[in-house]
C-alpha cells in the first residue's frame, strides 16, 4: 500500500448535549476523527511463503502472533499517554459487512482519535492511518479509504443508517451471572476465550446471513482507575470467601466448583488490568439480526478447546428502548463505546468491558482461511488506484 496516499478523514464535532445515558469514557467536548483501511486475506500461496516454521499449523500460529503484536502495540501502557490533561484518546474497530446481494464479506479496520480541536483531530487521524497501514499484519492486503464513499462503505454506514429499531442491534458480551457469597449475591463475569479454529465459525455465519449485516468489534486502550482496581479486588475476595464457605458447609460438588471457578475467573481478570482495553461486540442489521449469527458469534468467542470444552458462555443483549438503540447506533457511528442497557450501572458497567491482551486478541481477530478457503466464504478485495 502507498503510505503517501491521503486518507479520507471523517470528522465529527463535539456533541452539543451530554444526554442521559452516556457511554463510558465519552469525551463530550472532543472532536472525533476517523479513518478506514479496507483489508482482505492475501491468497493462501502468498501467505504460505511468509511462514518461519515447517507446516501450515506453524503458519497459523505465526499469523496469530502477528495479530497479537499489532494489538499490543496500540496500547501505550503509559499513565501520561492515557491519563494526563489534554491527552487524546484513540481506538480501533474491526468491521465486517455482509451484503447478500454482493455475495462477499467486506472487511475493514477503522481508526479513531479524539482531540480538543478540529486541526489536531485531523493531524492525529492522518498519523494514525499511517501507523495502522504500516503495522497491520502483512498476511493481509490493505487499501486506504480515500473518499467519503469508500470510508462509509467500509464502515458499514449503509447498514447503520437504519438499524435503530427492535431487533436491529444486539450486543454480545461475556457470560454475566450471579454467585451467592457471605456478603450477598455478587456478579460473575466470564471470559472471552482464545481458540485457534473457532473463529472461522464467525465468518461462515456472516456469509450465510440472509439480510445485510454488520459485525463490529470496538477496542480502545485504557487504564483501570484506582476505584475499579479496588472493586475487582473486593469481588475476588468475595469469590474466595464463597469458595471457602462452600467447602466448609459441605455443599454439593457443583456449588463448590462454581465458587472455585468464580475465584479463578476474578484472579485472571485482575491480572489483566495492567494494560486493559475497552472491548465491545455488536451486530447490526437494517432488518433483524439473524438469531443463528448471534449464537455463532457468541459461541465462537467463548469456546474452550480441549477434551472438556464446556466453559463460561456468553451474554446476549437486545432492547426495544429507542433511546438505548440510538445510543448504540451513535456509538458505532462515532467509534466510541456505545451506551449500555439501562440498569447495568452500579459502577459495574466499565468493568464488564475491560479485557486484557489475551481476551482482546481472541475477539479482535482477522480471518486466516486455509487452503482452499472456507466453504461459502469470500472476502472482497479492493486495491489502491
Amino acid at each position: 500500500m502507498n503510505l503517501e496516499m491521503t486518507p479520507w478523514i471523517e470528522l465529527s464535532p463535539p456533541p452539543r448535549a451530554a444526554g442521559g445515558n452516556r457511554p463510558p469514557e465519552r469525551a463530550a467536548l472532543a472532536w472525533r476523527a476517523q479513518v478506514a483501511l479496507r483489508v482482505w486475506p492475501r491468497p493462501f500461496p502468498e501467505r504460505e511463503t511468509h511462514k518461519w516454521g515447517w507446516n501450515a499449523g506453524a503458519l497459523l500460529d505465526e499469523a496469530l502472533d502477528r495479530q497479537r503484536l499489532f494489538l499490543s502495540g496500540l496500547h501505550p501502557r503509559s499513565l501520561h499517554a492515557l491519563g494526563a490533561p489534554g491527552a487524546y484518546t484513540r481506538s480501533v474497530c474491526l468491521r465486517c459487512v455482509a451484503r447478500p446481494a454482493v455475495g462477499s464479506l467486506s472487511l475493514a479496520v477503522l481508526g479513531a482519535v479524539s482531540a480538543e480541536d478540529e486541526a489536531s483531530a485531523r493531524r492525529l487521524a492522518q498519523d494514525f492511518a499511517r501507523e495502522l497501514a504500516a503495522l497491520l499484519p502483512y498476511d493481509y492486503g490493505v487499501s486506504l479509504a480515500t473518499t467519503a464513499e469508500q470510508f462509509r462503505r467500509a464502515a458499514g454506514w449503509d447498514v447503520l443508517a437504519d438499524c435503530a429499531h427492535p431487533g436491529g442491534i444486539s450486543e454480545i458480551g461475556r457470560e454475566e451471572s450471579a454467585l451467592a457469597s457471605p456478603e450477598g449475591r455478587m456478579p460473575l463475569l466470564g471470559q472471552w476465550q482464545w481458540s485457534r479454529f473457532a473463529n472461522e465459525h464467525i465468518w461462515r455465519a456472516l456469509s450465510a446471513s440472509p439480510t445485510p449485516l454488520l459485525w463490529s468489534v470496538y477496542l480502545q486502550p485504557t487504564l483501570a482507575a484506582e476505584a475499579e482496581l479496588k472493586q475487582w479486588a473486593r469481588l475476588q475476595e468475595m469469590a474466595r470467601q464463597a469458595a471457602e464457605q462452600a467447602e466448609e458447609v459441605g455443599s454439593a460438588a457443583p456449588v463448590v466448583m462454581e465458587a472455585e471457578r468464580a475465584l479463578e475467573l476474578y484472579r485472571a481478570h485482575r491480572q489483566s488490568l495492567s494494560s486493559p482495553y475497552l472491548l465491545q461486540v455488536h451486530l447490526a442489521s437494517s432488518q433483524v439480526v439473524p438469531e443463528f449469527v448471534e449464537r455463532a458469534v457468541g459461541s465462537a468467542l467463548t469456546f474452550t478447546e480441549g477434551p472438556n470444552p464446556a466453559g463460561p458462555g456468553y451474554s446476549l443483549y437486545r432492547t426495544s428502548d429507542p433511546a438505548c438503540l440510538e445510543a448504540w447506533r451513535s456509538g458505532m457511528l462515532r467509534l466510541e463505546p456505545a451506551a449500555l442497557l439501562p440498569g447495568n450501572g452500579n459502577g459495574y458497567q466499565r468493568l464488564r468491558l475491560l479485557a486484557g491482551l489475551r481476551e482482546a486478541s481472541a475477539v479482535f481477530r482477522l480471518p486466516f482461511p486455509h487452503n482452499p478457503g472456507w466453504p461459502g466464504v469470500r472476502f472482497e478485495q479492493t486495491h489502491d488506484a
